[in-house]
């Protein structure tokens, strides 16, 4: 790798970015001719304030001139001297400044990061030091975390909703009727890990529909730290259908972002992954669709259905998406829908007709090899079937239906649906 003056400050700048968080990148100011935006402007210009460089003629940087071993020598003594120094005394360079720290920024020198752009609609900050770094087999870099300075207003809103993002929780497999958006890596965590992006706010890789109290109780915490927590949503204490697939998504989402983990978090994540690995899903023998709601169904009310998914001994398959489908188009299940089964191995969708015209309709749901099918009518009250009410006691009300009209009740007697004599007479 050829190494040239203006790479030699770039690997400087970031080195004392990541490792001397007081030194940050100044803004240019254009004192080098041959200094163009092809080049690290601000680490250049940063290098000449710091005293690192004084260009190599009166207004020349000679940016693309290969780096000499006694022009690379004079680099480092007088980043030494310049930064290092600063705060220390005459027998340490800075007394919060160790040999491996050194050895760290050396080796970032060597192989520096991807430098992040910066525009006008982005913010970012300087991130956690990375001089106790090292790579983690899970690939995201391990180092201690670095919590100050967090506000939550420093991010984006998530502009979203839990019923935009599907309206089922993401751990716990329930159709939500109210819910939280949930960032998988929590905002806090992230400020933690070094992700200082303004943007990660709104990112929707890092968004999932939640149950509220399960969303809180997890709060800025990482895996390990909502894992050791004692309140009712610990994950120690409840089986989430959906744990493996969050620990799948908090790494994605770190190494999406160049996150880091601190190494307790790293080794917890790693195990339990190897858990998640080695759990061999039981095979499915039997899969039944059922409903609460009465039948026919009545047009312009909804109608509940019920996937339920066990294994050959009958114990229920938790966390897994069962596909259900209407072969009607009026149907709001057509073509299909996926849901995921919560710890009792059942899946629920809530759904209506969308027509006005009575139908009917044969669902299946289906999981790898199962099947199970069932027949929905949807009618109108005009063909819904007579009710016949009884009372025993008589009531100042009478009750009844008619065409067009749900259920009702009028002042009168009670009566069995059809007009007759008394005060509900002439309706």
């Amino acid at each position: 790798m050829t190494v040239t003056r203006r790479r030699m400050m770039t690997m400087a700048a970031g080195a004392v970015a990541a490792v001397i968080l007081a030194v940050g990148a100044l803004a240019a100011t254009g004192r080098f001719a041959d200094v163009t935006d092809a080049h690290p402007v601000d680490a250049i210009e940063w290098a000449a304030d710091a005293g690192i460089t004084a260009g190599c003629d009166t207004d020349r940087f000679c940016p693309d001139q290969p780096l000499k071993r006694k022009h690379a020598r004079v680099f480092i003594e007088r980043f030494y001297d310049q930064v290092l120094a600063a705060g220390g005394d005459d027998q340490f360079a800075n007394p919060d400044f160790t040999r491996a720290d050194m050895m760290a920024l050396l080796h970032t020198m060597a192989a520096p990061s991807t430098t992040t752009t910066t525009s006008t609609a982005t913010t970012t900050t300087t991130a956690p030091t990375a001089a106790a770094s090292s790579a983690g087999s899970l690939g995201v870099r391990i180092a201690p975390e670095d919590c100050a300075g967090y506000s939550r207003s420093f991010y984006e809103p998530h502009g979203t909703s839990w019923r935009a993002l599907g309206g089922v929780g993401y751990l716990t497999g329930r159709q939500l009727t109210s819910g939280d958006v949930d960032h998988v890596v929590s905002l806090e965590e992230a400020w933690c890990s070094g992700i200082r992006s303004t943007k990660f706010g709104s990112a929707p890789a890092n968004h999932r529909a939640s149950v509220s109290s399960v969303n809180r109780g997890k709060g800025g915490r990482d895996p390990l730290e909502w894992w050791n927590t004692s309140g009712t949503t610990s994950p120690r204490q409840v089986s989430y259908p959906g744990w493996c697939d969050y620990l799948t998504l908090h790494v994605q989402i770190k190494q999406t972002w160049a996150g880091t983990m601190d190494k307790a978090e790293h080794d917890f994540i790693r195990t339990q992954l190897a858990n998640c690995s080695n759990q061999t899903p039981a095979a499915a023998t039997n899969l039944i669709l059922s409903s609460t709601s009465p039948q026919p169904a009545q047009i312009g009310g909804a109608f509940t259905l019920t996937a339920t998914l066990k294994d050959q001994d009958g114990q229920p398959i938790a966390g897994v998406r069962i596909h259900l489908a209407s072969d009607n188009q009026d149907s709001e299940l057509y073509p299909g829908q996926e849901r995921t089964t919560n710890r009792n191995g059942t899946a629920t969708k809530r759904y209506t007709w969308r027509s006005r015209t009575p139908g009917a309709e044969t669902i299946t749901a289906t999981y790898e090899g199962a099947t199970a099918t069932m027949t929905v009518e949807w009618v109108t009250d005009a063909t819904a079937p007579t009710t016949t009410t009884t009372t025993t006691t008589p009531q100042s009300g009478c009750t009844h239906w008619h065409a067009g009209h749900p259920k009702h009740t009028h002042p009168g007697t009670n009566h069995d649906g059809t007009h007759r004599s008394g005060k509900c007479a002439g309706y």
